[in-house]
């Protein structure tokens, strides 16, 4: 949930119309088979790695939306089949039912910066210990009526306050909060993501009518750049571009002097979003992927676009619920359209493998968004994060505690509450202190073979006692639905 407003602001998304009416003819996608290169056969996991120091269960840092200045959610650790340990809970007390809401966390330097909603127009940034949830410091910003999510780069902290021209860049030291700069931009009562930090740049939504704004590591601005008028997005940007979406166009910049590229159209689009709530991702061929309208349903069709030939190279079928994660030629996104995982090809948008929680255990909807690492898949639903192992596509486990997902190294953290924040924090430690989970019984996908079997039944044994959130998959009980896919890309 992102910070709260101090006057009511109506948003109304444009829409209407089906999607895709003017496409061209579908592609066409083979399904994998045994013989596909591109889709191999389930494999035994590999060795578990082993544990990482205490001084580096935080690296690489989570910095901005979905990670990185790329949004891809790709951290590039491996984490093996370590049993979660719940680290720490914060605030500790858990029966404060007052709490506000907290945004999306960001982390750095050891801590994990918390942005709490703005209430009665005053807003806190906590920066807790990332190993135990100990405040560091807080500071308190007062005349706040948006509170956004933050970002870390080096030895700083941004976040965004806005109101109706009242909008500003600050940064904060991360040792202590001392706040070195605030810069102003045009705002109209705008909610924001996390800003985007690239090479000392920062990068972030605003305008009255939508845009672009690029400061320098001083605060100083650098330049900015029209866009529709949409509200919760990031941009994202590499050595040589900003992308963002509008709903109906991937915009593109040149990063060094604000200068305006060129648009590429999204054909499969039904209109501009009045909050787009993501980002464009960068992918791994000089593309970028987007999540984009199609129809009035509640999911959204992934998109994309090459950048040098500025084409679209694909759109999905399939509509997808959460930020997709990218990583090695593939997509994860989750789609709420049968309560399935899908690993797409990045090329063609095929999909090559899907995977399902299993049924009767509460899941009902995905939630937020994916991260993938070298070796596991983390989604939550709303009743519960998985992990998934990539080479066998079977469940490892499942924590009953669903929310916003944030890796740093090897700690996670989950901004709790569902589809809305109930104001807490968790931090599971996936470092290996709590052991390994026992590997799942080997399963081999029957490729080419239409739906697959189930994998495993029955319940979970339960880790821990009393309450325990944890619920872990020993041999192949809980392990989610493995299912070869005929889908297509158009």
């Amino acid at each position: 949930m992102l910070g709260g407003m101090c006057l009511s602001v109506v948003l109304v998304a444009c829409g209407g119309g089906g999607g895709g009416g003017t496409e061209p003819e579908s592609e066409s996608v083979q399904s994998p088979t045994p013989g596909n290169p591109t889709a191999p056969p389930p494999t035994s996991p590999p060795p578990s790695p082993p544990p990482p120091q205490a001084s580096t269960k935080l690296e690489p840092a989570w910095q901005t939306m979905q990670g990185n200045a790329s949004h891809t959610g790709h951290v590039p650790v491996q984490l093996g089949r370590s049993r979660p340990v719940v680290a720490w809970e914060w605030p500790a007390d858990p029966e404060d039912a007052s709490l506000p809401a907290i945004n999306p966390v960001a982390t750095g330097n050891g801590s994990v910066y918390v942005a709490t909603e703005a209430r009665y127009c005053t807003a806190t940034l906590h920066a807790l210990d990332g190993l135990s949830g100990a405040v560091r410091w807080s500071r308190e910003f007062a005349g706040t009526c948006n509170f956004n999510p933050p970002a870390v780069s080096g030895d700083r902290v941004y976040v965004a306050t806005t109101g109706h021209g009242s909008a500003v860049l600050r940064a904060l030291r991360t040792d202590n909060g001392e706040q070195v700069f605030g810069s102003p931009f045009d705002s109209q009562w705008y909610e924001l993501l996390a800003p985007t930090v690239y090479d000392n740049a920062i990068y972030t939504n605003g305008g009255l009518d939508g845009g672009v704004y690029a400061f320098d590591r001083a605060g100083a601005p650098l330049w900015n750049g029209a866009t529709a008028d949409t509200e919760l997005y990031a941009p994202a940007v590499d050595q040589t571009h900003v992308f963002h979406y509008s709903g109906t166009s991937l915009e593109i910049w040149e990063r060094a002097t604000g200068l305006h590229l060129g648009s590429i159209l999204d054909t499969a689009a039904s209109g501009n979003f009045a909050s787009y709530e993501g980002a464009a991702v960068i992918g791994g061929h000089g593309n970028v992927i987007v999540r984009s309208r199609s129809g009035d349903a509640g999911g959204r069709v992934l998109s994309s676009f090459n950048v040098g030939s500025r084409q679209r190279e694909w759109t999905t079928l399939r509509t997808y619920d959460t930020d997709p994660a990218v990583a090695d030629g593939i997509v994860y996104a989750a789609s709420n359209d049968g309560m399935r995982v899908d690993a797409i090809d990045e090329t063609n948008g095929a999909v090559l493998w899907s995977w399902s929680p299993a049924s009767g255990q509460g899941d009902s909807v995905f939630l937020h968004n994916i991260i993938v690492t070298d070796d596991v898949l983390l989604v939550s639903t709303d009743a519960a994060v998985h992990a998934v192992d990539l080479a066998t596509r079977q469940s490892i486990w499942r924590h009953d505690q669903p929310g916003q997902l944030a890796l740093s190294g090897h700690f996670l953290f989950i901004t709790t509450g569902g589809d809305a924040s109930d104001g807490r924090l968790v931090a599971l430690d996936l470092s290996g202190t709590g052991g390994q989970v026992t590997a799942a019984a080997t399963h081999r996908q029957k490729l080419g073979s239409g739906s697959a079997p189930e994998v495993g039944s029955g319940s979970a044994p339960q880790v821990g006692s009393g309450g325990s959130a944890l619920q872990v998959i020993g041999g192949a009980a809980i392990a989610g639905r493995l299912k070869a896919s005929s889908d297509e890309s158009r």
